[in-house]
């Protein structure tokens, strides 16, 4: 398996770069995890649209989704039909309610993706990897996905947006590739009493550290404070497998 990080920004994109977007690829094609915004744009600077064999999406928060509407235009610019688009359970209303408001023609997607509602109690099996979820601590139902090839141990964790709670440190267990969102950076004043739906940067080392993996890609963060989330994300003795996520850059499980 080969990661591809296409966007890496946290809720709004870093200047010239897009929110969260990944590529998976396996021998047998590419998925494309999560489609925020300006991720079209980085997608066909890595591979023609041709060779993107599905298309699967955490949770239905803009940040996450918006870009299928970019991705559903350049699919029928190119006349290609039916896409295999992995949506978590309501994601086709979202999108659907989306299309509404914006004026975007609804039919239109449903040409060029073939829409598909996961179960996530169920593994789901795309182009030769299994793929297991668990439910997030966020403000809509999100799932955290661990991704992994019959023909191989190595596994890739995608926490997905977040808050902390103990069961994610079982499920990111000895992963090899850990990619984890470090949001909560910078800290709101202490007056302010507000619900948490990320992880600080500290809480994404915590993670790190308890569940033991061989290697983590700290991820959706504001690159304003880039190296303070890193430094506080590396913590004591984690600095030599702690890197931060960055644009069409690879990493080989």
């Amino acid at each position: 398996m080969k990661l591809h990080i296409l966007g890496c920004s946290s809720v709004y994109p870093n200047r010239g770069q897009a929110t969260s977007g990944y590529v998976l690829e396996t021998t047998l094609g590419r998925l494309l995890i999560d489609c925020g915004h300006e991720v079209v744009s980085k997608l066909v600077e890595y591979c023609p649209l041709r060779d993107l064999t599905a298309v699967i999406v955490s949770h239905m928060h803009p940040d996450h989704y918006y870009g299928l509407f970019a991705l559903s235009n350049r699919l029928h610019a190119e006349r290609l039909r039916h896409l295999p688009l992995f949506l978590p359970p309501s994601g086709a209303k979202a999108i659907q309610g989306m299309a509404q408001v914006m004026g975007f023609d609804y039919d239109h997607m449903l040409d060029c993706f073939e829409l598909i509602e996961y179960n996530p109690t169920r593994p789901l099996l795309v182009i030769g990897l299994t793929i297991q979820m668990k439910q997030t601590r966020h403000s809509v139902n999100t799932y955290a996905m661990r991704l992994s090839e019959s023909a191989s141990s190595n596994h890739l964790v995608y926490t997905s947006d977040t808050a902390w709670f103990d069961e994610l440190v079982e499920f990111c267990m000895g992963a090899h590739l850990l990619l984890v969102e470090a949001t909560y950076y910078p800290y709101p004043a202490a007056s302010e009493s507000i619900e948490r739906w990320h992880l600080t940067p500290e809480e994404a080392g915590r993670l790190i550290t308890e569940s033991q993996v061989e290697k983590a890609l700290v991820t959706h963060y504001d690159a304003k404070y880039s190296q303070a989330v890193l430094s506080a994300a590396s913590g004591v003795g984690l600095t030599n497998h702690v890197v931060l996520a960055r644009e069409h850059e690879e990493y080989v499980l």
